[in-house]
């Protein structure tokens, strides 16, 4: 939470240099020398609000671990920390980065790596032993059977402190217990955003145990709260199954919140069925053809997902229409989900779009203008 103060005094420095662009001068590969000299002339304009952000940024600034390396480092992140940073390119030259996206297909039953001792070696005083005891349990494909180490009320406490590690720590104890649980439910249908964001990890820490609870709401809900329960529930996993008559359902939502958690969540729940239901299939059939670029892409992502026993003839045939949708996401997607349906006709439909794209004659990043671009005489385009 303190960090989300941060942001905000760094969105209105930023927003505030965005607004004193030229537009022409910010264009090329002059771009980054020119935003770099205009945010050093905002700053000594405005000590006072650049002040504020320091002050605000300092608690995360010095808990942040760089992310540093050579030409030629590869590093394996979250998705998320490339765009945690909110930081300006102030050398004023171009850099360059090769993105691959990577996601896990299906939960893990067992280990992949020698871990030589099924136990967390972890500290047992750090606040956040909880959370690394559970996700060393879910990489082992096993239960959580730690218990709460402090009492119910002290936990509560911990929940709607400010210090996030100590929050989340306590969500995960919570989620332990049936009165801890109750404790998650009362902060998880609040109106407190941030509190209710980190009750979600004790419910889904709770598996199972919070499904009845979590239906009752879903049924009954308005399509926000839906929304949110409906994404607890995909995190939960094969476990929620009793959850999918449901969810086949609300992907026809008229809410597109509902719709985008919904899709996704069908296919974290059904990875481990052998084969799937028809109401299944159609959802995410229909769902590949939605007005909403991001439902599109949460469905193709679920028939990646599943691959083979995802295939039926309306879902390769809208896979491969959708090659060509306006949105990137959809496109790199569908490429994916045709070649993971273990089916000759999507494999050489992928192929066929793949041999196509590799002429793509849009400039790139590192492109010089056309007038100055040369080319070596005789040469001709790799």
């Amino acid at each position: 939470r303190l960090k989300k103060e941060g942001d905000k005094h760094r969105r209105e420095i930023m927003e505030e240099i965005r607004q004193s662009m030229d537009a022409e001068a910010f264009q090329g590969s002059n771009r980054f020398k020119r935003y770099a000299e205009t945010e050093r002339e905002f700053r000594s304009r405005h000590p006072d609000m650049v002040a504020k952000i320091e002050e605000a940024s300092a608690p995360w600034e010095e808990a942040r671990i760089p992310l540093v390396g050579g030409a030629g480092t590869i590093s394996i992140v979250h998705f998320d920390i490339v765009h945690g940073r909110y930081t300006a390119n102030q050398t004023g030259r171009q850099r360059h980065m090769v993105k691959f996206l990577f996601c896990r297909n299906e939960e893990p039953t067992a280990p992949s790596w020698n871990h030589r001792s099924p136990y967390w070696r972890q500290a047992e005083d750090d606040c956040q032993t909880p959370i690394w005891k559970h996700l060393w349990s879910w990489h082992l494909g096993a239960n959580d059977t730690t218990r709460p180490q402090r009492a119910t009320g002290e936990l509560s406490e911990s929940l709607v402190g400010r210090d996030d590690r100590r929050a989340i720590g306590a969500a995960y104890e919570l989620g332990a217990t049936s009165p801890g649980l109750e404790v998650l439910f009362e902060h998880f249908l609040a109106g407190d955003p941030d509190v209710r964001s980190i009750a979600a990890y004790g419910i889904v820490r709770a598996g199972e145990c919070a499904l009845p609870k979590l239906l009752e709401h879903l049924e009954h809900g308005e399509p926000g709260l839906q929304a949110r329960i409906i994404d607890v529930i995909g995190d939960i996993g094969p476990g929620a199954m009793d959850a999918m008559p449901m969810l086949t359902s609300l992907a026809a939502s008229a809410d597109v919140r509902v719709r985008r958690t919904t899709v996704e969540a069908i296919g974290m729940l059904t990875q481990r069925q052998t084969t799937l239901e028809t109401d299944v299939t159609d959802a995410l059939s229909s769902a590949l053809t939605d007005e909403d670029a991001i439902v599109v892409r949460n469905a193709t992502f679920a028939v990646s997902r599943l691959g083979a026993k995802a295939r039926t003839h309306a879902i390769v045939d809208r896979l491969n229409h959708n090659l060509s949708h306006w949105h990137h996401h959809v496109r790199g997607w569908s490429i994916e989900a045709l070649q993971r349906l273990d089916d000759p006709q999507a494999m050489n439909l992928a192929l066929q779009y793949l041999m196509s794209a590799r002429w793509d004659p849009a400039s790139k990043s590192g492109d010089r203008d056309a007038t100055n671009r040369t080319m070596r005489e005789g040469s001709q385009p790799a």
